[in-house]
């Protein structure tokens, strides 16, 4: 089972308001509050339809006991926080990074592998004994990704007076270009 545990708006740090402003072609500063909303409304509706996270988001996955090597659902993964389960008296115990490794294959979601010396501790009975936390994001938001961004921002900016909550959850036809090509690269 996949949790979001913390989601962040970093969506600052991947777009500022002056380069979206360049971008729409805005002079002023009077649209800078909606301008910010339009870049985190963009920026959710592309980590949407792209199955991907592009702003930093934790991630907990458990399962009722452990294998010998997690799968894990969420990617691109960019740190593994903690691998943790509860013992026989229903206490948390960490898990020391030294008794597991995690890698990439080229599905390019995670692995967490216990070393064939780890002896597997008994849990307590219930269907999250064992959870990894991890951190997902994009370090570096691709120019491809940025640009499907500021085309959205710049259709809800220019539409805004016939924007409907219908039409805030509606890709621009370019955005759905860039997505279906990221979605061929991606995978």
């Amino acid at each position: 089972m996949r949790i979001i545990t913390a989601k962040e708006d970093n969506s600052a740090e991947i777009l500022s308001i002056a380069e979206i402003k360049a971008h729409c072609r805005i002079d002023h500063d009077d649209d800078n509050a909606l301008l910010s909303i339009y870049r985190s409304a963009a920026v959710t509706l592309i980590e949407q339809a792209t199955d991907s996270d592009i702003t930093p988001t934790v991630y907990e996955e458990s399962y009722s006991g452990f294998y010998r090597s997690h799968h894990l659902t969420a990617l691109p993964i960019d740190a593994l926080s903690e691998v943790s389960y509860s013992d026989i008296n229903n206490v948390k115990q960490i898990i020391a990074s030294s008794n597991y490794t995690w890698y990439f294959p080229d599905s390019a979601r995670g692995v967490v592998t216990f070393k064939d010396a780890y002896v597997f501790p008994t849990t307590f009975n219930k269907p999250d004994a064992v959870v990894i936390k991890y951190t997902v994001g994009v370090g570096i938001v691709s120019s491809l990704i940025k640009a499907a961004i500021l085309l959205q921002i710049g259709s809800f900016y220019e539409h805004r007076e016939n924007e409907t909550e219908l039409n805030l959850k509606t890709i621009a036809i370019g955005v759905q270009r860039i997505i279906d090509l990221y979605r061929e690269m991606k995978y």
